[in-house]
């Protein structure tokens, strides 16, 4: 799963209706879309924000609210990820929660390879993408130093690394590039 490491500034989660048959969970990056919210599925996608969860119109969320309120979709407790009906747009309107993603904000994720099996994959100025299949994660072998959707950032650490510094592992730190950020949102 994707989170926030370090904000850059305070901003305020938005929230808008998913679009009909579109699939997210936490900690997933999502794309605003004409019509409302999706995934992101492919690697020109720009990244609007960080999918927090879901409410009904109401603002109630779909831990809360009762299974009659989107019993046309699907919601997995476990993974926390929702799947809009097909209808979604008119019929229930689910909505996505959503963190904005702000320039200079630092991120964290999971790669979906060991770390440094691509050259790259691990090193502070270097690009990476997200999977068209799962933007919980980073698609280790993207890594390269041609403009992608993400910078690898230093952790801190006097190691010219890009290693989360307390998650270790396959976990890194990076910043969406900002060519990827919606306009609106560069200020």
């Amino acid at each position: 799963m994707a989170e926030l490491y370090k904000s850059a500034v305070d901003v305020r989660e938005e929230r808008a209706v998913m679009l009909n048959s579109a699939e997210l969970q936490v900690g997933e990056y999502c794309i605003l879309s004409p019509g409302g919210v999706e995934e992101v599925d492919a690697v020109t996608d720009r990244i609007t924000g960080l999918v927090t969860g879901f409410v009904t119109p109401d603002g109630v969320t779909i831990d809360q609210a009762p299974a009659a309120d989107f019993a046309d979709g699907t919601w997995v407790t476990g993974s926390r990820k929702y799947t809009a009906a097909s209808d979604n747009q008119t019929d229930e309107m689910i909505q996505v929660v959503y963190r904005p993603i702000m320039p200079g904000d630092i991120y964290s994720a999971e790669l979906d390879a060991t770390i440094a099996s691509t050259t790259g994959s691990g090193t502070p100025g270097y690009y990476i993408s997200f999977p068209t299949a799962d933007a919980t994660k980073l698609d280790e072998n993207t890594s390269s130093s041609s403009i992608q959707q993400c910078l690898l950032v230093d952790n801190g650490q006097g190691t010219a690394s890009a290693a989360h510094p307390v998650k270790g592992g396959n976990y890194v730190l990076f910043k969406i590039a900002e060519s990827q950020i919606p306009q609106a949102a560069q200020g």
